[in-house]
């Protein structure tokens, strides 16, 4: 990866983070709060893949690389990202070649956004 993927930055996604507030006594809403719109490749791999020796089951989807942000380098700052309506659950991130340039997260689709807003 160079700089040259900067150009490839051609996809238009929101950040967001979930939070749940309580709504009545018993029961918690669950929302997504925007953090920020940012430009990234959203790229689709080859997805669900299992792994049965361990028992580990990875189901990456997708991948998406933004350029770097220290307001986004902490854990926990973003876990969801939405394209074209389509919401996704970040899995891991990793800043690449720890020169902060770019943040890659490994993606798993939840399906449509308009399902998950509340």
């Amino acid at each position: 990866m160079s700089n040259s993927l900067i150009g490839r930055m051609r996809s238009r996604v929101s950040l967001k983070k979930e939070s749940d507030s309580p709504s009545n006594v018993f029961s918690n809403t669950t929302t997504y709060k925007q953090v920020k719109d940012v430009w990234g490749e959203l790229v689709s791999v080859s997805g669900r893949s299992y792994y049965t020796v361990r028992n580990l089951l990875d189901t990456t989807s997708h991948t998406l690389t933004i350029r770097f942000d220290a307001s986004l380098s902490n854990t926990g700052k973003v876990d969801h990202v939405v394209y074209c309506g389509r919401m996704f659950k970040i899995s891991t991130s990793q800043i690449f070649d720890e020169r902060n340039r770019f943040i890659i997260f490994q993606l798993e689709e939840m399906g449509q956004e308009s399902s998950y807003v509340s």
